[in-house]
């Protein structure tokens, strides 16, 4: 497991706090480029359940600027 994997797969206190800081586009796109695996997959772990909806409409825009293919 390399290091970026494992900040993600098994977040701590500090990491969560600093996503909180992240625009959650970067945030998609960090997930994309790192292939760590679907979006949907890793946020839900990491994020309030009711931010969700924000997640899904920021994939719709990161799709419609061709910057995502799909939601992974």
């Amino acid at each position: 497991m390399s290091l970026n994997e494992m900040f993600i797969l098994r977040p701590n206190d500090y990491l969560i706090s600093e996503i909180l800081y992240l625009p959650l586009s970067e945030f998609c796109l960090k997930i994309k480029i790192c292939h760590l695996g679907l979006i949907h997959d890793i946020l839900p772990s990491m994020l309030d359940p009711s931010l969700m909806p924000t997640v899904q409409n920021t994939i719709d825009s990161l799709i419609e600027m061709q910057a995502l293919t799909s939601a992974k």
